[in-house]
């Protein structure tokens, strides 16, 4: 394993000589270790560095953070400018327009995520949409992860390159749910063309001078949209929407899931009322592998397995995973079922959630598939 500490530009000549004489496949083994910073001065060092300090890989597993900070705006520039491509692009625009912005828009520097913060101010908005439109041109887009209405980005039914970017797999996407305006139409065309989609966060921000109450068409939803055509990639749904109590959220869902054909991994919000389960079958999400409750509707997560729908589940497919999310069932206090022991399954105490599979102890898929901030650690089979 090659070790070398050094700073740009280099304390001797004989470093640097040293230094150079390696190999191009030891010397970017070497640059993987050196700051952004000095990865960026190394190009002034001498014409071999300049360009293979430009290589993709020192960059891909590279991240910058555009925000407003005056220290950083330099370091920030000089990546848009000249690399390559990087891991992750996050940009707060939560002020005015700033240069950063234009750079954003125009750089050739290729993101395989990209994150948008945006704020309620105008200039932010423009300069978000030039940038998410510059990132799906440029053809490397994976994952986009949209922290703002998508109101504040106007002309979003108009992007058909980022709705269509064939590299964009995973979305992660917050909405206010508010029939008097616009944005959930946007988001429902949106999710329309876009049916590569392998993963989809879903969240719903709840605007409280608002009546979400208001009818709806369940057709005009956000998940019968991404169900139309009935040729929907999606593979995981995560559901994060503040009141999932809602019957007309309860009926998108059971309409979207046989328009979701490849549909494998469903998490469900925090509070799942029962009427949901019904819905989950082999006949409408004949793919499903797994289910995650994050928050059960029982106190303790033995106790799920008795609900009847959970039984149904269970024996309705061959091999699934099951993930729910526990209060607390201690020895005093314990439910009738941890009591009687049935199962013959530890008592699980102390833990946010546990994992039951039927078959196979859960692969790294399978844990990442039905995580939703941390994967669950405990599993039971049952």
């Amino acid at each position: 394993m090659l070790a070398l500490t050094f700073s740009v530009p280099l304390p001797s000549n004989s470093a640097q000589t040293s230094l150079l004489s390696l190999p191009d496949d030891d010397l970017l083994s070497v640059l993987e270790y050196v700051s952004t910073p000095d990865l960026l001065s190394c190009r002034a060092v001498c014409l071999r560095l300049r360009d293979v300090a430009l290589r993709p890989e020192l960059w891909r597993r590279r991240s910058i953070d555009i925000e407003y900070n005056a220290s950083t705006r330099s370091l920030e520039a000089a990546v848009l400018r000249v690399a390559p491509c990087l891991s992750t692009m996050s940009m707060r625009f939560a002020g005015g327009s700033h240069a950063l912005g234009t750079l954003a828009a125009t750089t050739r520097c290729a993101a395989a995520e990209l994150i948008l913060d945006v704020g309620h101010k105008p200039a932010g908005w423009e300069a978000a949409k030039l940038a998410l439109r510059n990132q799906a041109a440029l053809g490397t887009l994976r994952t986009l992860v949209l922290s703002c209405p998508l109101a504040a980005i106007p002309g979003l039914k108009d992007l058909p390159l980022v709705a269509k970017c064939a590299s964009l797999r995973s979305l992660n996407l917050a909405v206010d749910e508010c029939p008097y305006n616009a944005e959930p139409l946007h988001a429902a065309a949106f999710l329309r063309a876009a049916t590569h989609l392998e993963e989809l966060v879903l969240q719903y921000q709840i605007i409280e001078d608002c009546n979400v109450d208001v009818d709806v068409p369940v057709e005009q939803g956000l998940l019968p949209a991404l169900a139309s055509s009935g040729r929907a990639s999606l593979r995981k749904l995560v559901l994060n929407w503040g009141d999932f109590r809602n019957d007309r959220r309860v009926t998108e869902l059971a309409s979207a899931l046989p328009g979701l054909p490849a549909l494998e991994w469903l998490v469900l919000p925090h509070v799942v009322p029962r009427r949901v389960l019904p819905a989950i079958n082999p006949g409408s999400a004949p793919r499903l592998r797994g289910l995650s409750l994050p928050s059960c509707m029982v106190k303790c997560a033995h106790g799920a397995l008795h609900e009847p729908d959970v039984c149904r589940i269970l024996a309705s497919y061959r091999h699934f995973y099951l993930v729910v999310g526990i209060m607390w069932c201690g020895e005093e206090g314990r439910c009738e079922h941890c009591a009687k022991g049935c199962h013959g399954l530890p008592l699980p105490i102390g833990k946010e959630l546990v994992g039951f599979y039927t078959h196979e102890a859960p692969s790294k898929e399978a844990v990442d598939g039905l995580s939703l901030k941390s994967p669950c650690e405990t599993w039971m089979k049952v």
